[in-house]
């Protein structure tokens, strides 16, 4: 914390120049940086709108089909997450569970709601939806961390079919789909933050359950997928804030 001191016994203005960096990166190389990631996320933004229009104008031109699930869906999924276990119950084992700074704020409100059985420990800057992601698990597990471990990786197995599913939306095609699953199910990414305490696998599962339930929403225009979708979203929301 900086403190600044505006009052001047004598006559006259004080002017005071204030210069910040962020994490050592000077101020203009900062706001360059901040203007193209701006920039980035509006581009991605106007991307999946009209991707979504593309989506409503093929479901509308294309005659209606029934909703037979294909036997080979259903062995893709079962081979992408077999696949995935055998990754994951590796890195689950050879790699330990690892707390970072933020850790303990995304636990303390679910140690908290354990203990004393009130949400009065929740943190202001994370919100409640960490607290009831972990409080099962501690109440479960006690402070053992193979709980918390568990949940994430099974989080983790979850988003494959998730994404296998949006691939499939979005393609069309079964290569892509495939493809899809088998980027998930070996990301260096997920496998990092499921060694950590915190709600970015939640989050992306979420995200990915919003995104492929917004399609089917957007696809058949019915009011339950829209409450799903809407559900999702705010689950996604209630993780990160």
């Amino acid at each position: 914390a900086v403190q600044v001191e505006l009052t001047n016994d004598s006559n006259g203005q004080v002017k005071t120049h204030l210069v910040s960096d962020y994490r050592s990166l000077p101020g203009w190389l900062f706001i360059t940086l901040l203007v193209l990631a701006d920039i980035i996320t509006f581009g991605l933004l106007v991307f999946v709108l009209l991707l979504l229009q593309e989506i409503g104008q093929i479901s509308q031109s294309a005659p209606a089909q029934g909703q037979k699930e294909h036997a080979w869906m259903r062995t893709d999924v079962i081979i992408l997450i077999v696949v995935g276990f055998v990754f994951h119950l590796i890195n689950m084992l050879a790699v330990p569970l690892t707390l970072n700074p933020d850790s303990p704020a995304y636990l303390k409100g679910a140690v908290h709601l354990v203990e004393n059985g009130n949400l009065q420990g929740v943190s202001s800057n994370y919100g409640v939806g960490s607290t009831l992601l972990f409080a099962p698990i501690l109440w479960l597990f006690g402070k053992n961390p193979w709980g918390i471990k568990i949940l994430l990786h099974l989080v983790a197995l979850a988003c494959i079919p998730l994404f296998y599913r949006l691939g499939w939306q979005v393609s069309k095609k079964r290569s892509i789909a495939v493809v899809s699953g088998l980027v998930i199910a070996n990301s260096p990414d997920i496998f990092f933050y499921t060694n950590l305490p915190m709600t970015e696998i939640p989050n992306i599962f979420f995200v990915l359950l919003f995104f492929t339930l917004l399609i089917s929403a957007i696809e058949k225009m019915k009011l339950p997928w829209m409450i799903s979708m809407m559900l999702a979203a705010s689950f996604a929301s209630m993780l990160r804030s």
